[in-house]
């Protein structure tokens, strides 16, 4: 194949396990949280955010119809790369306004989900994390700011 491709991240919001007294999040929360993290991912250069549908998540052919799965973003980044690091950069800023929550990023089966550590070891995870795939053809970015 030529060209580039567009790369694909799934972010997932969850629980965060460091405040073993919440409750789970409930549906309404959950679908206020990935409204409110579409729009700012939105607000990027980034070819699309899509609401991620549970059949689109389920393996087995169970009729979930057109159901959304709250807490499930899939963001594609346009062919020509350079904003993979923005992307991270709103999704750190975005914990970083909602502590009881964390965030799962997973590009080609490789997940991380970083809550509730350092901002100095968040950045060391993530920038690991960010590495393994900048090095990929087709991706020119470099470390996140983490301003």
């Amino acid at each position: 194949m030529t060209g580039k491709e567009n790369s694909q991240i799934l972010i997932s919001i969850g629980q965060s396990s460091i405040d073993d007294d919440n409750k789970d999040i409930d549906e309404e929360e959950l679908e206020n949280l990935t409204h409110q993290l579409q729009q700012e991912l939105n607000e990027l250069d980034v070819e699309k955010v899509d609401l991620v549908r549970k059949e689109d998540l389920s393996l087995s052919n169970t009729k979930a119809g057109n159901a959304i799965s709250w807490g499930s973003l899939l963001v594609t980044l346009a062919a020509s790369g350079g904003i993979l690091s923005s992307v991270i950069n709103v999704v750190q800023s975005w914990t970083s306004n909602h502590k009881d929550h964390s965030i799962t990023l997973e590009i080609k089966g490789d997940k991380i989900t970083v809550n509730g550590v350092s901002k100095k070891d968040e950045k060391r995870l993530i920038d690991s994390w960010l590495n393994r795939h900048n090095s990929e053809p087709g991706n020119d970015e470099g470390s996140i700011n983490n301003g």
